[in-house]
């Protein structure tokens, strides 16, 4: 790995920075995992029952809504980041499209034994949000599947949600929680 290695991140020209936002994790909250635990083509995307309806609760809330995820699978070698791009680039015109638009998303292209400060549990991808954003850590919430999410979330200071992936309204529940925070 190269010193200083950053997570891959893309951030909506509409994004503006507020007092809080919501950080989710993408795989098992906003997709469905699949049987090999990674998304290697668009055509294996399956978002989750719940997961338009909850995004757009957060957008109607005007709460600013960021990815961040780890996707090994390119430190791996299973996927190139074009590939990845690919994939996150289509999964946000898509919720775009359902008026469930993304402020931004930082995706952690690191293999697991890499040493990056990318990658969940630690907070380095939501940390640069923050920073990148201006949000109040405090205010923010991180609604992930996985004690990995729920560690990035407490490290980095935000109210953590872990949702269980195998429940199809887990997402919406976890943001009606938030929006009412």
């Amino acid at each position: 790995m190269t010193p200083g290695a950053r997570a891959l991140a893309w951030r909506s020209p509409q994004a503006s920075a507020g007092k809080a936002c919501v950080f989710i994790d993408r795989d098992g909250v906003i997709n469905e995992r699949p049987g090999d635990g990674y998304v290697l083509a668009w055509e294996e995307f399956r978002f989750r029952p719940d997961a338009i309806s909850a995004l757009r609760v957060l957008a109607e809330a005007q709460i600013p809504t960021i990815v961040v995820s780890n996707q090994s699978c390119v430190g791996r070698g299973l996927l190139k980041q074009t590939g990845l791009i690919d994939i996150m680039d289509r999964m946000t015109q898509r919720l775009e499209r359902a008026n469930a638009p993304l402020a931004a998303w930082y995706c952690c292209p690191h293999a697991p034994d890499d040493g990056c400060d990318c990658r969940k549990p630690k907070p380095g991808m939501i940390l640069r949000a923050i920073a990148e954003f201006g949000f109040d850590a405090s205010r923010s919430h991180m609604i992930g599947d996985s004690a990995t999410d729920a560690a990035a979330g407490e490290a980095s200071g935000c109210v953590t949600h872990v949702i269980d992936p195998s429940d199809p309204n887990a997402f919406l529940r976890a943001v009606d929680v938030v929006v009412r925070a």
